[in-house]
């Protein structure tokens, strides 16, 4: 519905004028008449006192004058009756021509916001009330169709998904004529589930109260399809990995191998024979730890929940050394000794790491070195740098590095592109760049736990 003008606003240049006194033909004619009229009384009472003559009384000299002034009088109200009788009808058209624009006009609003892709809520930022909501907002948040019921944003979102919004909403309030965006937000749907959305509040000041507006955008989808493009590029990852892999399992097995036909010869003391099995074991407990490296890279999601980055980061560097393309790179560390919490998931964690020391590795050719750095930023968050000493990253490239399929060496280029999203999921932010002594690096921050 159109908002009404405030004080000082431009007209709409879609609506008529508001009914007025707008006809000033009509009124010049009145103006007209009353001059005439007062003319027509002066002369008649001049010629009425003329016809008296000098000697007249002063009785009726005054009768003459009472007279003159009381006939221009009614005829001046029976003038005024007349025209505003006149005026009428035209007044009536030109208010219901006016109305009638109103209601095209609210009625197109109406429309744009019940057909509008995004959930749109109305909210009273002082009580937190919502005021009205769209059909798509209707059918996903169940909200139902009496807006008389006023339900609060509590319907909206739950725990602390519900305090980010109410923060939000009295932001965007305060904030007139900006736009505040919130991402990740979980809302109660309908049917009690729930669903991911990203939210962009503006301030709409009214004539006499405050609202805010919510736009909802549901990004499920999205949200799966990330979640399915990260299972793939993760599982890509260890197809890269199977040469080295594979030579790290052959290795403990030819030595299980050796010891069991160590262990197996008759002549083989007791003491010597428990020596063989230990060796035996220990190989068997390589190939577990690995095996167990593998299946916690490859698989999906499991959860955010408190997590060390530190171990994140030790694990993705273990794991990619099986790596060909950082075979004969030396791999360096600084301040991976203390633990580094954080909120999110650690095996998603892990997979950017792992990614970006698998890009490093790449463009250096199998020589060189890759540096990971991490450094506390205050109380609130955390700086992991991976440095390498390749060529570096093109300027041209810098914009879209990190753009889904772009490569510039052949691969799927899908890893810095997930990487790209798990960390913005997890609130922090993936950077590029180049170093001034040369080669690339990627600066990944994130919140420390609690700081979120």
């Amino acid at each position: 519905m159109p908002a009404p003008a405030t004080e000082g606003s431009a007209a709409r240049p879609d609506l008529p004028p508001p009914p007025g006194p707008v006809w000033p033909f009509q009124h010049a004619r009145l103006v007209a008449f009353f001059v005439l009229l007062a003319l027509a009384g002066s002369l008649l009472g001049v010629l009425r006192l003329r016809g008296l003559g000098p000697a007249a009384a002063p009785q009726a000299v005054e009768r003459t004058l009472v007279l003159a002034v009381c006939a221009t009088a009614v005829l001046g109200l029976a003038g005024v009756i007349v025209h505003r009788l006149r005026v009428l009808p035209l007044r009536f058209q030109e208010t219901e021509r006016y109305l009638a624009a109103i209601e095209r006009e609210s009625r197109k609003y109406r429309l744009l916001m019940e057909g509008a892709a995004d959930m749109l809520v109305l909210v009273d930022p002082d009580s937190g009330l919502l005021r009205e909501w769209n059909a798509r907002a209707r059918g996903a948040l169940a909200l139902g169709d009496d807006a008389a019921a006023r339900p609060g944003l509590e319907r909206l979102a739950a725990g602390e998904h519900l305090e980010r919004l109410r923060a939000a909403v009295a932001q965007a309030a305060e904030a007139a004529g900006g736009v505040t965006t919130l991402d990740d937000v979980e809302l109660c749907a309908a049917g009690g589930g729930s669903l991911a959305a990203d939210v962009r509040l503006a301030s709409i000041p009214l004539a006499d109260e405050r609202s805010v507006l919510l736009a909802l955008r549901d990004v499920s989808r999205q949200k799966e399809i990330e979640a399915e493009l990260a299972l793939r590029e993760r599982l890509s990852s260890l197809g890269l990995l199977t040469a080295g892999v594979a030579h790290e399992i052959n290795n403990p097995l030819a030595g299980i191998a050796n010891y069991l036909s160590l262990a197996a010869r008759p002549d083989v003391a007791p003491e010597a024979r428990a020596e063989h099995l230990e060796g035996v074991r220990h190989g068997f407990e390589r190939i577990r730890d690995l095996v167990r490296e593998l299946l916690r890279f490859a698989r999906p999601q499991a959860g955010e929940g408190e997590t060390d980055l530190a171990e994140s980061v030790r694990r993705a560097l273990r794991l990619a050394a099986y790596s060909p393309d950082l075979k004969g790179i030396a791999l360096e560390t600084e301040g991976l000794e203390q633990p580094l919490p954080v909120t999110g998931d650690a095996g998603r964690l892990e997979q950017v790491f792992f990614n970006l020391l698998l890009n490093a590795g790449a463009l250096q050719q199998g020589r060189g070195r890759v540096r990971v750095v991490a450094r506390r930023e205050g109380a609130r968050t955390v700086e992991v740098a991976v440095e390498d000493e390749g060529p570096g990253i093109a300027p041209e490239h810098l914009e879209r590095i990190f753009d889904p399929f772009f490569s510039t060496r052949g691969s799927t280029g899908l890893g810095l592109s997930v990487s790209y999203g798990i960390v913005r999921a997890h609130g922090g932010e993936l950077r590029a760049g180049n170093r001034p002594q040369g080669g690339a690096v990627f600066r990944v921050r994130l919140p420390l736990r609690g700081a979120r």
